[in-house]
């Protein structure tokens, strides 16, 4: 038994303890090591039984009591973390916040007083200075010295005015002022809370402390209309449409000006059509047309209205609409927004021509319209698509020269010039895409059609890790990762990479700190805004951690067995959560690969149990289903990666609609025509990305069929392909561009 037991005890030290554990932070012994292996599993029992065992010293006191605080032993975890504060200097700070915080969690509210005064007065520059400040407050509150608390608060919401832990310093702000006495203060405060963040718990705890304060017989005077629409307003611009059409229809309008009150309906009626309430906008919409409104309320009330006959099946209706309003609004702005959705309506139904010939009334009309980039944009598109490549040259010749649309019109240019013959000029146009933009998706999907060489950007053996130096100092934040405490390591690097902003060399060194806890999506975000144009030994760290193989041994196997393409799955993490595996979004996606609850739950059992959110965050589970997931979208798209793609992030409803309306396009085509901008991009960047992969780590090919139009072979490279500005990458060598032959 005891031969078994030290067995297991040698294998968790080999295997859990990083080899570079100790480089970062050397540790005291074997047991100090050990427990902080198991501290990095939260197997804080086991931590703390190892630890237990080591020679008594500072370190061991930390990780005792800190051990004793996460099972919630209170008592000990305040006497280890007290004797800590003394004997470990380098982490006192979180010694003294965590005893602090076990004396509270004891009713020792006095004793806990001492050890936060130490850590706001010795430790000014500690990333534990905001939680510390709040605590000492809440420990004054609970002290019942509500002056001092009051004063506290404001210290702090002074100093960190942003963040759910300033809402509730102010909060218990509202509630020192009660208990002074100052009760009209008290639900001034609250008051302005709900009114001013009506999506936070607080709100909700402000407007259960008005109904007490009022069934006491404190004064609350209602809410003025002008406040009630500023929080509707708050709610609509949070996307909280539900209920902003809620707040808005409960305005008392009765007493208000007539032109206020047609404002407040308007606004009602754009939160009903955003939540989806399409009769419901329509009726309130209707009314309010058939009143007598100033002209700016009846415009946009037309607007609104066609808009809304739109969703309901009524182009016809909705385009009418549009077009008279655009002869008659008084806002230029509006009447191009007008014209503009009027071809858009035109577009869906399939009629091309009328969608162009409003788009060019806006730019003859309007010349200086802030449509106008995007009027051309769609005009030289549906010319495209029409086969009229004279004029669809004729309008992405200026959008060339725009930042926002240079990259995909040079694609497209070249594409019309080749069409008309215009060889030479089609491949100026390549070329300058290819040395501006070599690893977009445009250049991209040239090169894999014509078959061009591309430079080889193999990532050499090993990993980023070892690619990247271990910085020189920053202790704590090594000890923190040494000890297995990750959470603080990366709250310390977030203040380390605010003060290193800009310089390079400090956020290599970084990188490499959050590579060490396996944090890809920590070293993404520090370098996300590096992004190389070339590949060669001073841009290897940043293709590392822009592409790393997060995973690799679960995604290789995986993928393997459900027949996906591994550089596949590497894209759509990154995509999708930036390799965050506890990512959440504003839906409700859950985790790696950004899957829904119930959608996990279908695939992974049917549906007979719904997946918990908490579930979806363990990488393993999230992998696992959303590989399943991409295998069966391939398999319902016959392997056509594209489909796939967008449908993983539109759904297969969508994607079904845009075959049908389009699905005789190439792939490229096919890409450009989808309706949604976040899935168009969304698309572009998975396949992208997952030619990178390929490139970087030879890990095989997505077979993504891009196609280019025929077009006659240049005769020889112009002097204008040959070369590219430095800063649009021109140091990257420019092979030559090669035109498809029909």
């Amino acid at each position: 038994m005891y031969v078994q037991r030290l067995i297991s005890y040698l294998l968790l030290f080999a295997i859990a303890t990083p080899a570079v554990a100790a480089e970062l932070y050397p540790l005291p012994s074997r047991e100090v090591a050990t427990a902080a292996a198991y501290f990095k599993q939260k197997k804080y029992q086991d931590a703390w039984e190892t630890a237990s065992k080591a020679s008594q010293g500072g370190i061991q006191a930390f990780i005792l009591g800190i051990s004793a605080a996460r099972m919630e032993h209170w008592g000990e975890a305040a006497s280890r973390l007290a004797t800590a504060a003394d004997s470990f200097p380098l982490l006192a700070d979180y010694a003294l916040y965590e005893e602090a915080r076990s004396l509270c969690r004891l009713a020792r509210f006095n004793d806990a007083v001492k050890p936060l005064q130490k850590l706001l007065m010795d430790f000014p520059d500690s990333s534990l200075q905001r939680p510390a400040q709040l605590l000492y407050a809440d420990t004054l509150f609970d002290l019942k010295d509500f002056a001092a608390a009051y004063a506290a608060y404001q210290k702090f919401i002074e100093k960190f005015p942003s963040g759910s832990d300033a809402l509730s310093a102010t909060h218990k702000s509202a509630l020192c002022l009660e208990q002074r006495g100052d009760a009209a203060g008290a639900v001034a405060a609250l008051k302005t809370m709900w009114l001013k963040y009506p999506t936070s718990v607080y709100a909700a705890k402000a407007e259960d402390d008005l109904s007490r304060l009022a069934a006491q017989g404190v004064k609350v005077n209602p809410y003025t209309p002008e406040e009630l629409l500023r929080r509707a307003t708050t709610l609509y611009d949070l996307k909280q449409y539900e209920e902003a059409a809620k707040a808005l229809q409960s305005v008392p309008l009765a007493a208000q000006p007539a032109g206020a009150a047609d404002r407040f309906l308007v606004k009602a009626a754009q939160a009903l059509f955003k939540s989806r309430h399409y009769k419901d906008a329509e009726a309130s919409l209707s009314l309010l047309l058939n009143k007598t409104t100033s002209r700016d309320v009846a415009d946009e009330t037309r607007y609104w209205l066609a808009k809304t006959l739109d969703r309901t099946g009524r182009g016809d209706e909705a385009c009418a609409l549009l077009i008279e309003l655009a002869k008659s609004a008084a806002s230029p702005e509006l009447a191009d927004r007008a014209l503009f959705e009027a071809a858009f309506i035109r577009k869906g139904e399939k009629k091309g021509a009328e969608a162009v010939a409003l788009l060019k009334r806006i730019l003859s009309d309007h010349p200086d319209s802030s449509f106008k980039q995007s009027a051309t944009w769609q005009i030289a598109w549906e010319s495209f698509q029409a086969g009229d490549m004279k004029t669809a040259a004729e309008y992405l010749k200026p959008l060339a020269e725009s930042d926002a649309f240079r990259e995909k019109a040079l694609y497209w240019y070249a594409h019309a010039l080749s069409a008309t013959g215009d060889t030479a000029g089609a491949q100026r146009a390549v070329a300058s895409l290819l040395a501006e933009f070599p690893f977009g998706f445009y250049a991209q999907s040239y090169r894999k059609k014509v078959k061009l060489e591309a430079d080889d950007i193999t990532f050499p053996a090993g990993s980023v890790c070892e690619i990247l130096p271990i910085p020189n100092g920053f202790d704590r934040v090594k000890a923190l990762i040494s000890l297995g405490l990750y959470d603080e390591a990366r709250k310390e690097l977030s203040l380390a990479s605010r003060k290193s902003a800009g310089k390079t060399s400090s956020l290599q060194g970084l990188a490499r700190l959050y590579l060490e806890m396996e944090d890809y999506n920590g070293a993404y975000k520090l370098l996300r805004n590096e992004r190389p144009q070339r590949f060669d030994k001073n841009t290897i760290y940043q293709w590392g951690i822009s592409y790393p193989l997060v995973y690799r041994d679960q995604v290789a196997k995986l993928a393997a067995q459900h027949n996906v393409p591994e550089n596949l799955v590497y894209a759509v993490i990154r995509a999708e959560s930036s390799f965050l595996p506890t990512a959440l979004s504003p839906a409700g996606a859950v985790g790696l690969m950004q899957l829904m609850p119930s959608t996990a739950s279908i695939i992974a059992n049917g549906g007979k149990a719904k997946l918990a959110t908490n579930g979806l965050t363990n990488p393993s589970t999230n992998i696992r289903i959303g590989i399943q997931h991409l295998r069966d979208l391939l398999t319902l798209y016959s392997g056509n990666v594209v489909l796939a793609v967008a449908a993983y992030n539109a759904g297969s409803g969508n994607v079904n609609r845009w075959r049908k309306a389009f699905g005789e396009l190439r792939n490229d085509e096919f890409v450009e025509s989808i309706p949604y901008p976040e899935t168009r991009e969304y698309v572009k960047k998975v396949l992208v990305s997952s030619e990178i992969y390929n490139r970087l780590y030879k890990l095989g090919s997505t077979t993504v069929a891009i196609t280019l139009p025929p077009a006659p072979e240049p005769a020889s490279q112009t002097a204008e392909s040959a070369s590219a500005p430095a800063s649009q990458g021109g140091a990257e060598k420019v092979q030559k561009p090669v035109v498809v032959v029909n």
